[in-house]
């Protein structure tokens, strides 16, 4: 089972690497893009109305925040910072704003608020990396990823790292995440969650009472008591099912819910309806072959959303008002990663063809 959590890690660093470890210029030319589109797509997010898709797209040199109205087709991109790269935005629940991260292809990258038309830049984390050392091999890395606004649009939740560590492949990752908030007005930064998760997969959201929070995180280190005492034991007793709803106060390391042997990324609308990724493995002789669907969960009954079975899916996001899916999938084995709209029923499930990279204007605002 490790190997198959490592498969699938790897997919999700490949396609929002620049979140995690800060986007490579040579994987943004060589992987997971399509020769036709010229460019690689990161962090889909619907509208509040549905009516629009912004994601990130990531040229050569660049990474832009970019728009697409799902009726005309009609795609714009624009860069409202003035470092390199900009991803993982997220809407309001009223549409006025979106937050955002920004940096400079590194260790650097800091949580952004803006209004919906261009104004109102705020930078609300100030974590810049120096590269010195502490006492050991690790090296001290406060990067800041994955952001998404409370129901009332006051606070941001949101995803910090704590260090960068050789581990058994060439290059250093960086671990030790964990969950924090902060007050927009106030710029006071909250943490709520002190486990060092090896991988927290995707957005930390709100819970519709805005107190809980729901993410994903796998390898927790610091249990101050509290759950099993290793990532082994973890995954024996919940089957690595890592889908958390915490309170900041009375966090509790055990899953929220199990759904066969690995549950991973949720999101959740404004009637407290989850979605989330699990996986159908199956083994051919010596060989283990995974596949990926959307399932939703109302209460504590779990539907199907997808049957497509997909070889890969990553960063699935549900709508403001639960009626639909936006995700990242394979389309089939070993292509790289492509935009998808579904229903939650199911109906109506959707691939987007994109428009190549020349033909996309680049517009102040979306």
């Amino acid at each position: 089972m490790k190997k198959i959590g490592i498969f699938c890690l790897a997919f999700l660093l490949l396609i929002s690497v620049f979140c995690i470890v800060g986007f490579k210029k040579a994987e943004a030319q060589d992987k997971g893009k399509d020769p036709k589109r010229g460019y690689d797509i990161v962090s889909p997010t619907l509208s509040p109305d549905n009516k629009k898709i912004m994601f990130v797209v990531c040229h050569p040199d660049i990474c832009d925040l970019a728009v697409y109205e799902i009726i005309t087709g009609r795609m714009v991109r624009f860069h409202p910072s003035s470092d390199k790269s900009n991803g993982v935005p997220s809407y309001s629940s009223d549409g006025k704003k979106i937050t955002f991260i920004s940096g400079d292809f590194g260790d650097n990258y800091n949580v952004f608020v803006m209004n919906i038309d261009g104004s109102g830049l705020k930078q609300l984390t100030h974590d810049y990396n120096n590269g010195k050392t502490k006492d050991g091999p690790d090296i001290v890395v406060k990067l800041n990823a994955g952001p998404s606004f409370s129901s009332d649009g006051e606070r941001i939740i949101y995803k910090k790292s704590g260090i960068k560590r050789q581990l058994y492949r060439p290059g250093r990752q960086i671990l030790h995440w964990d969950v924090y908030e902060m007050d927009i007005k106030t710029g006071k930064e909250h943490r709520l969650t002190n486990y060092r998760f090896f991988h927290i997969a995707g957005r930390p959201a709100y819970m519709p009472d805005g107190k809980r929070f729901i993410f994903s995180g796998e390898g927790a280190k610091n249990h101050t008591g509290i759950g099993p005492k290793d990532f082994e034991a973890y995954m024996k007793l919940y089957k690595q099912n890592n889908i958390f709803i915490m309170d900041g106060i009375k966090n509790a390391l055990e899953p929220a819910f199990t759904y066969g042997d690995w549950t991973q990324e949720p999101s959740v609308a404004k009637d407290g309806t989850i979605l989330f990724m699990a996986r159908t493995c199956t083994q051919k002789v010596k060989k283990t072959f995974c596949t990926y669907d959307l399932f939703s969960r109302r209460g504590n009954e779990i539907k199907a959303v997808t049957n497509g079975r997909f070889p890969q899916m990553a960063e699935p996001r549900i709508s403001l008002d639960g009626s639909h899916a936006v995700f990242l999938a394979s389309r089939w084995e070993g292509a790289g990663p492509s935009l998808f709209i579904t229903r939650i029923d199911g109906s109506e499930l959707r691939y987007f063809e994109l428009p190549p990279w020349e033909s996309i204007k680049e517009v102040r605002h979306p």
